[in-house]
């Protein structure tokens, strides 16, 4: 039989005036009081909706969700996924942009947890502490590309190794045997992955790995573009690259127009996430992150963490979406 609102009122000994005064908010009652009539409703599991709900568990219906660089288009679009799951299921989310720094998501951390959020979802994470004084308190905590081990916590990421091996087998399909990867800074999980795809298909396809075809790209580096001529100032350069993010494949293609080199003639190009690869010109070949599928299963994993008690680690795989930038080596003629 359903629990109502008169078993409520008589195990916390109040009126049933009181109990909904509590559930409504419509006027004042005494903080022992509302506490009473809390604990009444949890002990008998009575969630009328998603406001008691959040009300007996003390928390509010809102997930918050902690990007890496709101102006990577990767990271928006992870946003919107995850929106789209949470207002269907009643819960806002609130945005925090970390800049890819760890005080700042320690700082932010702690503002959530003030908050009382429902949840929170980290794309990526940057400080290990600030997750776990999450999980310290019994938030939720999900965590988007982290190939890590933070015990507690659910995992969603992209087959990194994989990504990488299918932009690299693409071109030496094409007849390439000089590929240059252009990497961000080693140092995290995801740089390393993508390394190791990349050097998994020389390997298969019998090709010495060459240090001297690894470049790391930074945008806030001035003299950037120096990193793309040392390739081609190399005695035997690269006839094509596989770039680490679309954003870093365009930057090269741009710096090679203006040094009179064209792509795919000159150099073929591959990106990676598929954000941007449409806008370029050529448009360019990429893997293809599941970007929307990441974000929905992300907040999907975060909602259901009342149903589960095990942490789960779902890993998705990318594809090679190919387009204009990519040419077979015999078709290149070096100027």
């Amino acid at each position: 039989m359903a629990t109502t609102l008169r078993d409520i009122a008589r195990l916390a000994k109040v009126s049933v005036a009181t109990v909904s005064y509590v559930l409504n908010g419509v006027a004042k009652v005494s903080p022992q009081t509302r506490e009473r009539v809390l604990a009444a409703m949890n002990q008998l599991n009575y969630y009328p909706n998603a406001i008691a709900k959040s009300l007996v568990k003390q928390r509010s219906h809102v997930l918050t969700l902690f990007l890496q660089d709101i102006t990577n288009p990767f990271f928006p679009a992870v946003a919107k996924a995850v929106e789209d799951v949470a207002v269907r299921a009643g819960y806002s989310v609130i945005l925090y942009n970390t800049g890819d720094q760890e005080e700042k998501e320690a700082a932010y951390v702690q503002m959530a947890l003030e908050q009382r959020v429902a949840g929170i979802i980290f794309c990526t994470v940057r400080n290990r502490a600030a997750v776990q004084s999450a999980l310290d308190q019994g938030t939720p905590v999900v965590i988007i590309e982290w190939p890590g081990n933070i015990p507690g916590t659910d995992v969603v990421q992209v087959d990194n190794v994989l990504g990488a091996r299918l932009g690299t087998e693409h071109l030496i399909q094409l007849g390439h045997r000089r590929v240059a990867l252009i990497n961000w800074v080693l140092g995290s999980v995801i740089a390393g992955d993508r390394l190791k795809g990349y050097k998994q298909a020389l390997a298969a396809a019998k090709i010495p790995f060459d240090p001297a075809l690894l470049a790391t790209y930074d945008f806030n580096d001035p003299d950037r573009d120096a990193v793309i001529l040392k390739l081609l100032a190399l005695p035997d350069p690269p006839t094509a690259v596989l770039a680490v993010s679309d954003a870093i494949a365009i930057a090269t293609m741009r710096t090679l127009h203006r040094h009179h080199r064209r792509v795919p003639r000159d150099l073929s190009i591959v990106g990676y996430d598929d954000t941007l690869a449409a806008l370029s010109t050529p448009q360019l070949t990429s893997v293809a992150q599941p970007i929307y599928q990441l974000g929905t299963t992300a907040a999907q994993l975060l909602l259901d963490q009342d149903r589960k008690r095990h942490p789960r680690r779902v890993t998705l795989e990318p594809t090679l979406v190919v387009r204009d930038s990519t040419a077979e080596r015999r078709q290149l003629r070096r100027q």
